[in-house]
């Protein structure tokens, strides 16, 4: 029998709770990845919205802002250190510790598996948060089977399985990701559905452009239609689609231009620098129109936020990319693959089926062709669902409410417990 959404009945707004979350990055860093600004995002949230004691043990790069690091409520622990091993024993001894009644944990690097398996796991309501794992970060942009990958891959994406198996609850930023979870790791239970949340006060389109063109001119902006992406340059994240269509579309005589930013990553499979991977397909006669620039950060984004008619993400597959969420605050519409969270706050006519020739081109197309007014009704569409889902009674509170369930544990894990942990 599959488990339900198991809530407290305790009627109190904000107890005390002890929340940690384990990540291999945190923060607003250079080059961070979306995990990153997710827990940014929700720490933030919570130091200033409950008396939950966070803390956070991050195993990569992390920055921490003024906000956090001057709460008292907010404790982070540094796992740079040591092998997968290591990082994966300080987890268990730092949870044994604490003794929280929350764990969250990240999908990627398995860094929970220890303490999940540990008999102390059941002092707390264990969570995988699943973005995007080992499995997916290699079939996703190579487009291969996992079989194809090297050892260490694949026995990383074996470990990450375990651990999402071994979840009292697993959950997903997006509806898509929820669903392929469940079927691709064969799990019993639904994953429940926790968007991104964002609550960070930022400024529209309007005020932007304001702001830069006192320093740079911007009039050349307004004789184009500007299409834009700001993120991380990887397989996965399929910015030659796009840069297709661009192409197409300048073919068909649309004033189009593309800014891409983001810093650069190595394709799994080939070794190769996916940017430049991407740079060299492009003719020659198209590259005045599509420009590229490094990994963009603050301040620095205002300049492309400012000019953005149109936010494309190209991916085939996706979670729920901050980015594309903070653009339609900005004002600004988007468009990505039906098979992403995209899906959870876009019109099907902004949803681009990948597996169909020409459809993100199409899709841009019918866009370009419509007028302003209509437009601006489908980002004001986009942006009333996801008012919706930003709230936290739905993004952040109802995942503190879970209890731990009930429920005879498989006889695989039991074995597994046993001859590690007990």
């Amino acid at each position: 029998m599959k488990n339900k959404l198991i809530m407290n009945k305790n009627k109190e707004k904000y107890q005390n709770k002890k929340i940690a979350f384990v990540a291999h990055e945190f923060g607003l860093f250079r080059g961070h990845g979306g995990i990153a600004a997710y827990l940014n995002q929700i720490c933030t949230w919570l130091v200033l919205n409950t008396n939950y004691e966070i803390y956070v043990l991050v195993a990569g790069e992390y920055q921490v802002s003024e906000e956090l690091s001057s709460n008292q409520k907010f404790h982070i622990y540094d796992l740079r250190n040591g092998d997968i091993c290591f990082k994966r024993n300080r987890v268990l001894h730092l949870l044994k510790e604490i003794r929280p009644d929350y764990v969250e944990c990240t999908d990627f690097l398995a860094l929970g598996l220890y303490y999940f398996m540990s008999p102390d796991s059941q002092k707390s309501v264990c969570i995988t948060n699943n973005h995007t794992a080992t499995r997916e970060c290699w079939e996703w942009s190579t487009h291969k089977d996992l079989s194809w990958a090297d050892f260490t891959t694949q026995n990383m994406a074996a470990q990450e399985r375990i651990q999402i198996q071994i979840s009292d609850y697993n959950i997903a930023p997006s509806r898509f990701l929820g669903k392929y979870v469940e079927k691709i790791y064969q799990l019993e239970n639904p994953v429940l559905f926790f968007f991104n949340p964002f609550f960070q006060m930022i400024k529209t389109k309007e005020i932007l452009y304001q702001e830069v063109s006192k320093v740079i001119n911007l009039e050349p902006f307004k004789r184009t239609y500007n299409v834009c992406l700001i993120s991380r340059f990887e397989g996965r994240k399929c910015q030659e689609r796009l840069i297709n269509s661009l192409i197409t579309l300048r073919e068909e005589k649309f004033c189009v231009n593309g800014l891409l930013a983001g810093n650069t990553s190595i394709l799994p499979d080939t070794q190769q620098d996916y940017r430049q991977f991407v740079m060299d397909t492009i003719p020659q006669k198209f590259k005045p129109y599509i420009k590229f620039f490094d990994f963009v950060k603050g301040k620095e984004q205002d300049k492309f936020f400012a000019v953005a008619d149109l936010v494309v993400m190209p991916s085939t597959f996706e979670n729920c990319p901050v980015a594309m969420i903070e653009t339609v605050l900005r004002g600004i519409p988007v468009m990505g693959s039906k098979y992403s969270g995209l899906a959870d706050y876009c019109e099907p006519n902004m949803l681009f089926a990948p597996f169909v020739k020409n459809d993100l081109t199409n899709k841009m197309r019918t866009f370009l062709e419509l007028s302003k007014v209509q437009q601006i009704e489908i980002w004001k569409q986009q942006h009333k669902k996801l008012q919706i889902l930003l709230n936290p009674k739905n993004s952040i509170l109802p995942r503190f409410n879970l209890v731990k369930p009930v429920q005879k544990t498989n006889r695989k894990i039991l074995n597994l417990r046993r001859r590690y942990c007990d």
